[in-house]
């Protein structure tokens, strides 16, 4: 996780809460894998799985994790409208852990 000036895809509700609390607030955009599939979501509008990453919630980098990421969208009937080839009309991003 690092700093960007990209967007930002902060995790802001997760369930179960208690043993996931070190991923809210989390930018997954900070980070390459996480963005990549994301941005992919975002583009094609299809369920992305990530390459592999390591969780905030358990650090140990030998215990690697994937996310299936897959685009919320905003009911809308107006044309589908991109910025920078993602479609503006995403309201969110729906991430499933396996790992």
């Amino acid at each position: 996780m690092k700093p960007h000036d990209g967007d930002r895809y902060v995790i802001q509700y997760i369930d179960p809460v208690a043993p996931n609390i070190g991923a809210i607030g989390l930018d997954g955009a900070s980070e390459a894998n996480r963005r990549d599939a994301a941005n992919i979501a975002m583009r094609t509008g299809t369920a992305t799985l990530t390459a592999p990453i390591t969780l905030v919630q358990n650090p140990d980098p030998t215990q690697r994790a994937f996310l299936l990421i897959m685009r919320s969208t905003a009911r809308t009937r107006a044309p589908v409208r991109r910025r920078n080839g993602l479609r503006l009309s995403t309201a969110g991003l729906c991430r499933a852990l396996h790992g």
